[in-house]
C-alpha cells in the first residue's frame, strides 16, 4: 500500500488533468503510451474505469494508484532478483 505522501506527489504532478480523464489523457499521463496499450490496460482491468455512452472514463486517482503499484512491484521484483 502506498502512503499518502506518494499519492500527494502524483496529484501535484497531474494537477492540470481533471479528476476523471479520457483514454487519450490517461495515455499522456502514463508517458505517452500508445492508445492500443492504453485500451489493453483497461481491458485487462489493470486500471479501473467506467463507461458513459461509448466513452471510457478513468478516475485520475486510479491512474495514480496504478503507477504507484507498478513502482512497488518493480522494486519488490528487483529485491527478489538480487537475492
Amino acid at each position: 500500500m502506498m502512503n499518502e505522501d506518494q499519492k500527494l506527489n502524483y496529484k501535484e504532478i497531474f494537477k492540470e488533468y481533471p479528476d476523471v480523464v479520457n483514454t487519450e489523457q490517461m495515455c499522456e499521463m502514463l508517458g505517452n503510451i500508445c492508445i492500443k496499450t492504453g485500451y489493453q490496460l483497461l481491458k485487462n482491468k489493470e486500471i479501473y474505469y467506467f463507461h458513459i455512452g461509448h466513452k471510457y472514463l478513468i478516475p485520475k486517482i486510479c491512474i495514480i494508484d496504478y503507477i504507484l503499484s507498478r513502482i512497488q512491484y518493480e522494486s519488490c521484483h528487483k529485491i527478489e532478483s538480487s537475492t
